[in-house]
């Protein structure tokens, strides 16, 4: 199966997701609800979304509507990070349009995430299930975390890779598992598929994070939706260049150039020589490995139509180019 087939078979499920978005940041608060609509509506890939309602494929009690609204849940969660990323980096643009910081500022950037995230709590608050929320509140906390440990790391080369592991865990891969582990329990899933389900969503949360940032020097602004290297740019090292700042010779010249203040001429010739010292590839080896993880978690679980899906998601995540 294709992902494209996926997002077929599964567009009327999606389709309710999208309509209980909708409903779920209307607000009497009209800039609060415009800023909402806007970050939705700009699109998205909805892949939280999407495990969440596979995920539920393997659990014993298929409530459509109960998925659906833990699957909105887990978006609106996603969206929430976004919004606060992007004032955080002080992006201005995503997807091809300016953030909801660049277009409102950064008061109402900032209240728009927080409102997001508390209709999602309130969402997932109709769900009975004090694990599910343990796990989640847990997870938004080490979200939380990992971003101050960002704001820490900036343009610091000398960082551990364990430390970009934990980071990328934190912030991206955790919410994948969650996702996973969510719509899981939602169905009653038994506890050994629940388990599986998590570990797969921890490693396909790395591997799509590590694609991203090699993405961030591999593809085109048309394509990304913001300008190339802008992690570099904003002093956020990424895999390719602390893999390529432990070159010897390299390593010393790259340290003298990555640093606050960095020109757009500058970091496009940083980029280049990562690009240029295999830091790319390996990276992208790297990501592979952890597809091949999240595919080993895959193998505990009955081969049916879930599990295909799965697989499709995960192909999905290691072929894509935006």
């Amino acid at each position: 199966m294709r992902v494209t087939e996926l997002y077929l078979a599964m567009q009327g499920e999606l389709r309710r997701v999208e309509e209980i978005l909708e409903e779920e940041v209307a607000s009497r608060e009209p800039a609060l609800q415009d800023a909402s609509l806007y970050l939705l509506r700009a699109g998205g890939k909805r892949l939280r979304p999407l495990v969440v309602l596979v995920s539920g494929r393997f659990g014993r009690q298929g409530d459509g509507e109960s998925l659906a609204r833990a699957a909105a849940a887990l978006e609106m969660i996603h969206m929430a990070t976004l919004v606060h990323d992007d004032v955080i980096d002080r992006a201005e643009t995503r997807r091809g349009r300016p953030t909801v910081k660049a277009a409102w500022g950064d008061q109402l950037a900032l209240y728009t995430g927080d409102f997001l995230l508390a209709r999602a709590l309130e969402l997932l608050s109709e769900v009975a299930d004090r694990r599910l929320h343990e796990v989640t509140a847990r997870a938004i906390a080490h979200m939380c975390r990992g971003e101050l440990e960002q704001m820490h790391d900036l343009y610091r080369v000398e960082q551990p890779l364990l430390r970009y592991f934990r980071r990328i865990r934190q912030k991206t891969a955790l919410l994948m598992a969650v996702s996973c582990l969510v719509g899981a329990r939602v169905a009653r899933a038994d506890e050994a598929a629940v388990r599986a389900l998590w570990r797969f969503g921890g490693h396909l949360g790395m591997a799509f994070q590590i694609v991203d940032d090699v993405l961030d020097f591999t593809g085109s602004e048309a394509v990304l939706g913001k300008p190339v290297a802008s992690d570099l740019l904003q002093g956020n090292l990424t895999l390719p260049v602390l893999l390529a700042v432990r070159e010897e010779a390299l390593g010393r010249r790259l340290a003298e150039r990555i640093r606050p203040g960095m020109t757009a001429d500058e970091v496009a010739k940083v980029a280049k020589a990562v690009t240029a010292c295999g830091a790319v590839e390996r990276a992208k080896q790297v990501a592979h490995r952890y597809v091949e993880r999240a595919r080993r978690d895959l193998a505990p679980l009955p081969y049916e139509w879930g599990r295909e899906a799965m697989e499709a998601v995960l192909g999905f995540v290691a072929a894509r180019d935006r």
